[in-house]
């Protein structure tokens, strides 16, 4: 970093986790974002005229997901960093608010946080409060993780983050952990219907497949995950009904 130092950088990422402390309906995160750029920004307006500017600048409304946030204070802080026009800086922040909230929005609430959600409810299930340490560990690991790389990437490409999120990444990595789910949600499925029927190893295979096909045909037509998760439960539940109604 040019002119932040290390400890300004440590203190905008900490101050990331409270972006949505300030949330409201006509500014959405602004307050946030604001207070957490404010370390990376402070030594290039010394003046209080400057800093006034700046904080006007940042109070317009803006929002995103706030794990993805930290690619917008650090690109933004690069730009007033490299003292691009008030005009260049607020059209750029704005043109950030669609792909990192929708981005955002399918890796962490769509695909990451509801696997890790299965994966922790399948440990709890065989072996007990392990499953929520689990979840709240690797939860955090990768919180933690995610939110100081957003921030030190926003801050090394500048007006280059638009190519960054616009490239085959993201696609990839939330393609993955929506597979990821789904093969979680098949073993869940499993786990749950041997409380109503006894299967065997034919049978528990049978009812994975037909939950892990369905999951996969709902991603692919981007179907909302809480449907399918109801018209999952419905067709496995249904198929368990009929075998126990079969071998009667």
């Amino acid at each position: 970093m040019s002119r932040s130092s290390r400890i300004d950088f440590w203190r905008s990422y900490f101050r990331s986790f409270l972006v949505q402390a300030g949330w409201n309906y006509e500014r959405m995160i602004a307050l946030g974002f604001l207070w957490a750029i404010l370390p990376l920004t402070e030594k290039l307006y010394p003046r209080s005229e400057e800093r006034i500017s700046l904080i006007k600048r940042h109070l317009g409304s803006f929002n995103s997901n706030p794990y993805l946030a930290g690619y917008a204070i650090g690109a933004i802080a690069r730009l007033e960093e490299e003292r691009k026009s008030s005009e260049e800086i607020v059209s750029f922040k704005q043109a950030l608010m669609g792909p990192l909230g929708a981005l955002g929005d399918s890796l962490v609430w769509v695909r990451f946080r509801p696997a890790l959600g299965l994966l922790g409810i399948i440990l709890t299930l065989r072996f007990g409060v392990l499953g929520s340490i689990v979840f709240f560990v690797v939860y955090n690991i990768f919180q933690f993780h995610f939110r100081y790389m957003a921030l030190d990437k926003g801050y090394s490409l500048g007006f280059g983050l638009a190519g960054y999120l616009s490239g085959r990444g993201y696609p990839q990595l939330i393609g993955f952990f929506g597979m990821i789910g789904a093969i979680l949600f098949g073993f869940f499925f499993i786990f749950c219907l041997n409380g109503l029927a006894s299967f065997d190893k034919i049978g528990e295979l049978l009812f994975f497949l037909v939950a892990f096909t369905f999951c996969i045909w709902g991603l692919k037509k981007n179907l909302n995950p809480g449907l399918v998760f109801l018209i999952t439960l419905f067709v496995v539940v249904g198929l368990s009904l009929l075998s126990n109604l079969a071998a009667k």
